[in-house]
């Protein structure tokens, strides 16, 4: 796998330049040699929900499943769904799915009639989920309920959705398009209890480079070495944070007072979005451009 990184760094894979799976691989494969408290520190600061709240866990042992296949059930009524990794943190289940620039699978849901060709059986129809982020919804309640023993062996007693994606705001249509199609798929199946949107969480790929940035200046010697890897990796690939301006020492270049906007930036040190103060300025006496960092 560090082969691969080599390789692609310096051109040798130009075919699998946009494959989220092999971003999938290269990262987690390398985040997962990690200390404990490097990915706890991670998991807990940057992946934010609806509400704009984080994770708060607290754990001793973690396991990775990638691409595990969770086949076609009676509750999830619903194809097979294969998330891009499942991370398991005591008894904590993390439903991950990655995208590089695609965009999620399915839309809603629909209705499925079995074709039965004897006409003293009646038809049987269900209503299918098609939303991919619904679906591994689904698979998180049907772990918690102790299915799919051969895929996860652990016992489960929570699960988040993680959707991890290169935007830079939270993509809150995405999120709230699932949430519909789940609903949807819960009142036709008259399920006791609705589904819980809180439990959608978002980060994007951008969070997992500026965590590389500390840990490639404080940690050990051995962790600079994995960030300073998964670093050039994203850098590569355009998927690293904000990093600032370059500012010109001279204006006399502009012939005009130039209006400019917008002159504070706020920047989330763990995203590369920005929010923005606007002011209108004489570009020729502004000396400088605030820069506020949120530590």
């Amino acid at each position: 796998m560090l082969l691969s990184i080599e390789a692609f760094l310096r051109g040798k894979l130009p075919e699998i330049r946009n494959w989220e799976d092999y971003l999938t691989s290269c990262v987690f494969e390398l985040l997962k040699y990690l200390p404990i408290q490097r990915i706890k520190e991670f998991i807990n600061r940057a992946p934010i929900n609806l509400e704009k709240c984080r994770l708060d866990l607290k754990f001793e042992a973690i396991e990775y499943y990638f691409w595990p296949n969770f086949p076609l059930s009676k509750y999830c009524k619903c194809s097979n769904t294969k998330p891009d990794l499942v991370i398991v943190v005591d008894d904590i289940a993390l439903i991950i799915e990655t995208k590089f620039y695609s965009s999620k699978s399915g839309i809603g849901i629909r209705e499925i009639t079995t074709d039965i060709d004897d006409p003293n059986i009646k038809q049987e129809k269900r209503i299918e989920i098609l939303d991919q982020l619904a679906r591994e919804y689904l698979v998180g309640k049907e772990l918690v309920i102790g299915h799919f023993k051969n895929v996860i062996p652990q016992k489960i007693s929570d699960f988040y959705i993680l959707y991890l994606t290169i935007d830079s705001i939270l993509p809150e249509d995405d999120i709230n398009d699932s949430f519909r199609a789940l609903q949807m798929y819960y009142d036709n199946n008259k399920f006791d209890k609705n589904p819980v949107k809180a439990k959608f969480y978002w980060l994007n790929w951008q969070s997992i480079a500026n965590f590389m940035v500390g840990i490639r200046k404080y940690g050990a010697d051995w962790e600079q070495r994995i960030a300073e890897s998964l670093y050039t990796l994203l850098k590569e690939i355009d998927l690293i944070p904000f990093e600032g301006f370059i500012f010109l020492d001279d204006f006399s270049s502009f012939p005009l007072n130039i209006c400019i906007e917008p002159i504070y930036y706020y920047v989330n040190p763990y995203f590369s979005s920005v929010s923005i103060m606007t002011e209108l300025v004489d570009f020729k006496t502004l000396p400088y451009i605030f820069y506020l960092n949120n530590d």
